[in-house]
C-alpha cells in the first residue's frame, strides 16, 4: 500500500513539474495593428496545462496550498454545468490526492456532458441544486449541511484574495515594455489580481450582461487602474452570434490559437474593435492575456448544436 500510495504521489509531482509557467509572449501580425501604429502580444496562459489551464491554476494554487496547510481533507466549490472551474479544481484535487465536492447550478441530467463526466472521472462528488438555491450560495441550506468542520471552501472561480494573489504573479513573468494590459472579466478575480501589481493600464472585457457587479466591485474594493469596456459580452454569458464565431474560427486560422466563446473571444475581439475605434494610444504595446477555457468548447457545441472545428484532439 505504501508503495502503491508513493507511486501516486511521485506521478502527481512530476506532473506538477510539467506545468508551464511563466508562459510565451506571442507577438500578433496584423495590418490592423500595424495601421494604428500598435504592438499586440498574447500572454499564452493557456499553455499552461490541458486541463488546468489559464488563470484557474493560478486562481487555484495557494487555494491548494492553504488547504494542505490547514490539514483539510475535502474541498468544496460552485459553478455552472459546463464551468472552467470545476474542471479544473477536479483535476488538481486528483493531483494532490484531495476529495472534492461540487455544487452546480442546473439539473442532475448535466452530469453526463463532458465538463462534468470528467469533473466525476476525476474523483469529484456534485450535488446539483436549483437555481433559486444557487443564487443563496453560502447562506443555502444545502451548502451548510453538506460543508463540514474539516473541509476548505474556494469560492465560485476562484474568487477569493488567495486567487487574486496567484493572478498577480503574472506582472512578473512579462520581460518587455508595454502600456495595456487585457483581460476577459467574469468574477473579476483576474482582472483585480493583474490590476495589484500592473503600474501600466489594465483593461477589463466584461463577458457578462450585469456589469453593474463589477463596477461596483472595483468602486468597493477600491481597485485603481481597470478600466472595464461592457459593450462585448454579445448578449451575455455564454451567448454569442455568427460574427464572434466567425472571429474566432478566423483567428485560429491566421494564428493557429484556440479562443474560446465564453471569455477569450469576446474579450479580444473586444480588443480588435477597440483598436478600429482608436482607444489605445498609438505607438502602445498591447497584451491580452489568455486566460484558457478550451474544454469549454465541447459544452458550449452541446449547449448550442453548434461545431466550432477547433479542437481536432481534446
Amino acid at each position: 500500500l505504501l508503495s502503491f500510495l508513493s507511486f501516486i504521489f511521485c506521478s502527481s509531482m512530476i506532473e506538477f513539474s510539467q506545468l508551464k509557467l511563466n508562459t510565451p509572449l506571442q507577438p500578433i501580425k496584423e495590418s490592423l495593428f500595424k495601421k494604428h501604429d500598435l504592438n499586440l502580444f498574447i500572454k499564452r496562459d493557456d499553455l499552461i496545462h490541458r486541463h488546468i489551464s489559464g488563470n484557474k491554476w493560478r486562481k487555484l494554487k495557494y487555494n491548494f496550498e492553504d488547504c494542505i496547510n490547514k490539514n483539510k481533507n475535502r474541498i468544496i466549490t460552485f459553478g455552472g454545468a459546463f464551468s472552467n472551474h470545476v474542471v479544473a479544481l477536479s483535476y488538481a484535487a486528483k493531483l494532490y490526492n484531495i476529495k472534492s465536492l461540487a455544487f452546480i447550478r442546473g439539473e442532475k441530467e448535466y452530469a453526463k456532458n463532458s465538463s462534468l463526466s470528467f469533473a466525476i472521472e476525476n474523483g469529484m462528488q456534485l450535488i446539483f441544486i436549483s437555481r433559486s438555491e444557487y443564487r443563496l450560495k453560502e447562506r443555502s441550506l444545502i451548502f451548510n449541511k453538506t460543508f463540514l468542520k474539516n473541509d476548505y471552501y474556494v469560492e465560485e472561480g476562484g474568487a477569493n484574495l488567495l486567487g487574486e494573489k496567484g493572478v498577480s504573479e503574472i506582472i512578473k513573468e512579462i520581460n518587455i515594455n508595454y502600456d495595456y494590459l487585457v483581460s476577459a472579466v467574469g468574477t473579476g478575480t483576474t482582472v483585480f489580481g493583474i490590476s495589484k501589481n500592473n503600474n501600466k493600464q489594465t483593461v477589463g472585457i466584461l463577458i457578462l450582461k450585469n456589469q453593474a457587479f463589477i463596477k461596483n466591485l472595483i468602486i468597493n474594493q477600491k481597485h485603481k487602474g481597470i478600466k472595464i469596456f461592457s459593450s462585448y459580452h454579445f448578449g451575455g454569458y455564454a451567448k454569442y452570434t455568427k460574427e464572434l464565431i466567425d472571429f474566432i474560427l478566423s483567428f485560429k486560422e491566421k494564428h493557429n490559437i484556440i479562443l474560446d466563446p465564453i471569455y477569450t473571444g469576446k474579450a479580444l475581439f473586444g480588443i480588435y474593435d477597440l483598436t478600429k475605434r482608436g482607444f489605445f494610444k498609438k505607438g502602445s504595446t498591447i497584451i491580452f492575456l489568455h486566460t484558457g477555457g478550451a474544454q469549454g468548447i465541447l459544452g458550449f457545441n452541446e449547449m448550442n448544436n453548434t461545431r466550432l472545428r477547433l479542437l481536432d484532439n481534446i
